[in-house]
């Protein structure tokens, strides 16, 4: 396919609107949006999984460089306050809630929410789930790992 098609291009100009790389540009950013409009970490989590969970073809086309344009500026702009929203959570938890590595932290809680969410996505957890809300079930999950007091779960 050229790029022509959609495909991703060498080229850095902006994305042209209504292009395929606009619109991931576009999911992108609401994406950003709703991690940045929750009021702590576990609501971000659990906006990570709505997400997904209500607009899953961006959701998967977010986490395949090869179907979208990765130097796009929309798209390099949103997954920067995605990153930012999801950091500034973890910074505001306590200190014994984190660990002795910010990024680590991070990292579980992309994992959970990103592992929470493919899951779901693919079927995954069906008998798990039962007939538990997907939302209702992370925040289970993640007042596992890290709990109302902002200390890791164990």
């Amino acid at each position: 396919m050229t790029s022509s098609q959609g495909c991703p291009s060498s080229s850095t100009s902006r994305s042209r609107p209504g292009s395929p790389s606009a619109r991931h540009g576009a999911a992108a950013a609401l994406f950003a949006d709703a991690l940045a409009g929750a009021p702590d970490l576990r609501e971000r989590g659990v906006a990570y999984v709505r997400f997904a969970a209500t607009h899953p073809a961006h959701f998967q086309v977010m986490f395949q460089p090869d179907l979208h344009r990765t130097d796009d500026p929309d798209l390099l702009a949103a997954r920067a306050r995605a990153t930012e929203a999801l950091r500034a959570g973890v910074a505001e938890l306590p200190p014994a809630g984190r660990g002795e590595d910010d990024r680590l932290a991070g990292v579980a809680a992309w994992s959970l929410a990103h592992g929470f969410a493919t899951l779901l996505l693919s079927g995954n957890l069906a008998d798990a789930m039962e007939s538990r809300d997907p939302e209702e079930a992370f925040r289970s999950l993640a007042g596992l790992i890290f709990t109302a007091e902002g200390q890791a779960g164990g």
